[in-house]
């Protein structure tokens, strides 16, 4: 890919100086693997008990990243999650009595795994009056 000068004055620094021209052209590269996981960390990865460790202080990682870890699956009307998320679920940051618990229930399967830092989740609702689901 050839890129066209659109900076005249950088331009004539690079002759001062005697600068020679590069034939180097740009390429696009792969992700590091790293950057992946956290892309996909970003909007949040569905995992299994086995994928999560415990880290330092008790706080949860997946692949050497460290997480936050919740329940898609709220159970919530789109109202309640809208006007009063505080009373649905919670996030875990570290190893706890309830993640264990969920562990030896069967029941942690249904966890995802991100690093949004923003309180904003991807979840799902439940309408119990009329069955919608989204």
């Amino acid at each position: 890919m050839k890129l066209i000068s659109q900076y005249p004055e950088l331009q004539t620094l690079i002759e001062k100086m005697g600068v020679p021209a590069s034939n180097r052209s740009l390429t696009t590269a792969a992700l590091d693997p790293r950057q992946k996981i956290r892309n996909a960390l970003e909007t949040g990865i569905e995992i299994t008990p086995e994928e999560i460790d415990v880290g330092p202080s008790s706080l949860l990682t997946y692949k050497g990243e460290q997480v936050i870890v919740y329940i898609k699956n709220t159970r919530a009307s789109r109202a309640v999650l809208a006007h009063t998320p505080e009373a649905t679920r919670r996030f875990h940051l570290s190893d706890c009595t309830t993640l264990r618990e969920m562990k030896e229930k069967g029941r942690f399967e249904s966890y995802v795994a991100t690093q949004r830092q923003d309180g904003h989740f991807k979840v799902d609702w439940f309408e119990h009056e009329t069955g919608e689901r989204g």
